[in-house]
């Protein structure tokens, strides 16, 4: 896995890199221990490589969260956009990181880091946070089970 990672990283041309990419892909959420301690690892292009693989992994992987915040907390530009686009994939499970997204916007310092979280941020926040329904009078009203602290829904 991390050698997989190391390969990309030299970009090795095109087909290469898709293959590697293509075989992280594969193995699916096996790769996700090798992913999250690549997103703290040292090297920068891995760790955007690592956001790239996690956006294509189906169901999303909520369990890098904590890694991908940090890299809105302390990454570069570009690595910010990456966890940005990442965390969009996430949906609902990044909720918790909308007060990361809003300090890395104000950080941003290109046009594409604000346009990358700026979408995390405009799609992520529009997310429906409770369950709804429709009352006889036609307007959406929290589900009562929402409302009741220690209820499952």
């Amino acid at each position: 896995m991390p050698a997989l990672l190391n390969f990309l990283s030299e970009r090795p041309g095109p087909h290469a890199e898709h293959l590697a990419q293509a075989a992280l892909h594969d193995m699916g959420h096996a790769a996700l221990p090798g992913l999250r301690a690549t997103l703290k690892g040292e090297e920068r292009e891995v760790r955007l490589l690592a956001c790239e693989v996690l956006q294509t992994l189906q169901p999303p992987p909520e369990a890098a969260l904590p890694e991908l915040r940090d890299l809105l907390r302390q990454g570069n530009s570009l690595e910010r956009a990456a966890a940005a686009r990442t965390l969009l994939h996430l949906g609902q499970p990044a909720l918790p990181a909308l007060p990361d997204l809003i300090n890395a916007l104000e950080a941003a310092q290109t046009p594409t880091e604000v346009s990358a979280l700026c979408e995390a941020l405009g799609r992520l926040a529009a997310l429906p946070r409770l369950p709804f329904r429709r009352s006889s009078s036609g307007y959406a009203k929290p589900a009562r089970a929402a409302m009741q602290p220690g209820r499952r829904w």
